[in-house]
């Protein structure tokens, strides 16, 4: 683990259906880099039996404002002496607290008991003791059900304020403040339509922002013919910003520079691609997959966002 970052936080997303609604949250897992009591290697144990958990409520992955931060406590420990492989025995306290980074404002909090043995190491034992965690523990789940009813109704109740903040900072040029903001709006809630509609507004600012960036990066990549770094960046460009049709010329320039074979392909799927804008049904499905992917784009803004925002966590999603 890196000496000099205090948080590990592994992301995932929270998506609870419930009826027709499909109401979703985004949540983490944050450990603290300054906990001798766990490791990398536990860190990953205790994100898996917590997705496990997650998982069994209808959850996918991703990443936001929200993180679950676990705190280890010895209870007791014990030493049974055996040469070079003395065994622990511990006791412990899994803690485990939601947090909302922007705010630092707690949503929930529970505890279960733990116990454990290892070889050698105490963080062996610390190992044995998670992994009794169960992906059907009933406590654990009752948990995480309530504390996302809490945010849900906190959103819910601000969800006005909420927006105006998102506003605010696209206003003062912000924008990945803000997309970080409309990103962590939970789904199929009160507001979140407007929070959507909002976050692919900011989106499109933000994109033709930063779109002259990615076509001089684009560039840099095509004098080295890194072509497939160039398409890369190219196809990040949206098609509504301002810098599309440069970002479309460069891509045909980058067709004649490589093999008939692949230029004649995507030849032939910019001729499909034509085609389904003269199709009503294939415009409607273009626009739905275009939506879905500013959305996706937009959530990458957002960590970016909170990895440099907040210097004292490592974010991992």
């Amino acid at each position: 683990m890196m000496k000099h970052i205090k948080i590990f936080i592994f992301a995932i997303l929270i998506t609870i259906g419930m009826a027709a609604h499909g109401q979703s949250i985004g949540f983490g897992v944050a450990f603290p880099q300054d906990d001798s009591n766990i490791d990398e290697s536990n860190s990953k144990l205790l994100l898996n039996r917590l997705h496990g958990i997650l998982n069994s409520s209808d959850i996918t992955d991703d990443g936001s404002d929200f993180v679950i931060v676990p705190k280890i406590s010895t209870l007791s420990e014990d030493i049974i002496e055996g040469g070079m492989k003395n065994i622990y025995q511990l006791d412990i306290e899994l803690t485990l607290e939601v947090l909302q980074l922007s705010t630092q404002k707690t949503f929930g909090t529970t505890s279960i008991d733990l116990n454990g043995y290892g070889m050698r190491y105490k963080k062996a034992a610390i190992k044995d003791a998670l992994g009794k965690i169960k992906k059907s523990d009933k406590q654990l789940n009752a948990f995480f059900q309530e504390t996302k009813k809490k945010i849900i109704d906190y959103y819910e109740k601000n969800s006005a304020s909420i927006l105006s903040s998102a506003s605010t900072a696209a206003s003062n040029g912000d924008y990945e403040q803000a997309i970080a903001i409309l990103t962590s709006f939970p789904t199929g809630i009160k507001g979140s339509e407007d929070a959507q509609k909002k976050l692919m507004e900011v989106y499109n600012k933000y994109q033709t922002h930063n779109c002259k960036q990615i076509i001089l990066q684009a560039k840099s990549a095509i004098s080295v013919k890194n072509y497939n770094a160039a398409l890369s960046l190219l196809s990040s460009i949206d098609s509504d910003s301002s810098c599309s049709s440069e970002a479309t010329s460069l891509i045909s320039s980058i067709n004649k520079e490589v093999r008939a074979s692949e230029a004649q392909a995507r030849a032939d799927a910019q001729r499909r691609e034509q085609m389904a804008h003269d199709d009503q049904v294939r415009r409607e499905q273009m626009a739905y997959n275009l939506t879905k992917t500013r959305i996706n784009a937009a959530k990458e803004v957002a960590k970016a966002y909170y990895q440099r925002t907040y210097p004292k966590y490592y974010i991992l999603y």
